[in-house]
């Protein structure tokens, strides 16, 4: 699934985007004001990236492929993984 689309579902089911880290390939203000979600984009192979959320204590964590997402719909940047977790959540970038 494109990681636009899914991310609609993800809000809708009141997961919110974690602040902090937005780094990487690919990474600049625009994308980071757009899905500060955005942990981490590699730079190389198939242009893996890492999204997080957080809903009450749970965490949530997308990893991506195609590079970094595009405000302006869905476009080469897929669903790959889906992991949740137990909180605090936290992008695991410096």
């Amino acid at each position: 699934m494109d990681y636009f689309n899914a991310r609609k579902i993800i809000l809708s089911y009141g997961w919110e985007p974690l602040g902090g880290p937005c780094q990487g390939a690919g990474i600049n203000e625009e994308v980071c004001s757009a899905f500060p979600e955005v942990g981490n984009c590699s730079g190389t192979g198939v242009g893996f990236c890492d999204m997080h959320f957080a809903r009450m204590d749970r965490c949530l964590d997308v990893v991506t492929t195609g590079g970094a997402p595009s405000k302006e719909g869905p476009g080469d940047t897929q669903v790959r993984d889906v992991a949740f977790g137990s909180g605090p959540c936290s992008k695991g970038v410096d």
